[in-house]
């Protein structure tokens, strides 16, 4: 019999791990990659920063031969990394015939180079060459996708990178020195195989993993040691669904709000939030999974439609109001269920935890319910996608129904 959570939707061997997904997704980013650049490069002087050249960083290398240049791991990495993502989806939004002009769009085009900078790097164009680079609201000057952040940027709206050989200064508007460090070093605190530079921050990472964990630091101190329990103990417990994690998950981040258990936005690809409350590895593993959960919905509804008529409001067993789109009530079904089995999983005792997940399996029935009365109100077949959920949810069942046969 196949073990829950092994089956068609999660398991190593699913047309829906991660792996599987990432050639699709890269294609998908790269092909509204393309969109943005054709849109930059049609409205011209988006790349000098607009206008007005007291406003402009310039000097930069054109966007499409950098991006052209990158190859391999590092253009992997870019295409699916959220901040790339997230720019990616505000410059296609931008360039939509029917939205407003965006005056913001020229300085969205040149922050797109603190994400740029490391890859840059790596490459022969960054010898003797230099980058602008944005500072942010808070005064820091982040490089996206390393988990570094210069420190302190002096005041003003930009910093510049500089090659000399080797050797890296990172340089305030005004002139004066911010940073010193030889490049090895740099490359290899963004790869964390290496300390933190002096001048420098850096995102701690969970461990034997690339996820970073961010947010308040008070949370993260006493949350962090939890979390890297939930993960361990996720490790050696469901090999597929720590492999959902570190596939679609790509930073975590610690929110104070004691009210809240966790979320995931849309908009941002590969962001879980985990609130405070729950604090026991097991339960923290459970939200990990469900939200991993959710993020893997998000991705394979970007790649192709899964429901007809996603939006039409149906019933919700996962929902106080009673009533979510279609989709939603998808989402719910999916999410609850892998964090039924990460449930069913990490309690050694079987026929304890298939007793406790009786409520949590008559929800996901009414779930299941819901989206077959919904398929056939349009006549529709079940997605792949959808029938390898209904399969897996029947894993669980008959599971916790042979754990506790009376």
């Amino acid at each position: 019999m196949i073990t829950p959570g092994d089956g068609p939707l999660f398991g190593a061997d699913s047309a829906f791990a991660p792996r599987r997904l990432e050639p699709r997704l890269r294609a998908r980013e790269a092909a509204r990659l393309e969109q943005v650049l054709a849109g930059i490069e049609e409205r011209g002087g988006m790349e000098a920063g607009g206008n007005n050249p007291k406003d402009s960083p310039g000097n930069n290398p054109p966007l499409r031969a950098s991006l052209d240049a990158l190859r391999g791991v590092d253009r992997d990495r870019l295409l699916l990394a959220p901040d790339f993502r997230r720019w990616v989806a505000r410059l296609v939004a931008f360039f939509d015939p029917q939205a407003e002009p965006g005056a913001m769009v020229p300085v969205q085009v040149q922050a797109v180079w603190n994400q740029l900078a490391i890859p840059w790097l790596r490459g022969p164009a960054s010898a003797g060459g230099s980058l602008w680079l944005l500072v942010y609201g808070d005064g820091r000057v982040p490089l996206p996708g390393s988990g570094l952040s210069l420190a302190h940027s002096s005041g003003g709206r930009r910093v510049r990178l500089v090659v000399s050989g080797e050797k890296l200064r990172f340089e305030a508007e005004s002139g004066g020195l911010l940073a010193a460090v030889e490049r090895r070093e740099l490359l290899a605190a963004a790869e964390g195989s290496g300390p933190t530079p002096p001048g420098f921050t850096a995102a701690r990472r969970l461990a034997d993993t690339s996820i970073e964990v961010v947010g308040d630091a008070g949370v993260r101190e006493t949350g962090y040691v939890t979390l890297e329990e939930a993960n361990s103990r996720l490790a050696a417990t469901w090999t597929a669904g720590h492999a959902l994690l570190c596939g679609l998950v790509r930073r975590i981040q610690f929110d104070p709000n004691p009210e809240l258990n966790s979320k995931t936005e849309s908009e941002l690809p590969g962001l879980v939030i985990l609130g405070r409350h729950r604090t026991d590895s097991t339960g923290v593993a459970e939200l990990l999974v469900h939200e991993a959960a959710h993020l893997l919905v998000y991705e394979m509804a970007r790649i192709t439609p899964i429901l007809p008529a996603p939006q039409e409001i149906r019933h919700s067993p996962f929902s106080r109001e009673g009533k979510r789109p279609a989709y939603m009530v998808l989402h719910g079904t999916t999410s609850f269920l892998a964090q039924a089995i990460a449930t069913l999983r990490l309690d050694p005792d079987r026929r304890h935890a298939s007793a406790a997940l009786r409520d949590e399996l008559d929800r996901l029935d009414a779930g299941e319910r819901e989206l077959r009365v919904h398929l056939a109100a349009h006549a529709a077949e079940p997605h792949p996608f959808v029938a390898a959920l209904f399969a897996e949810l029947a894993l669980l069942r008959q599971a916790c129904a042979a754990a506790n046969p009376g």
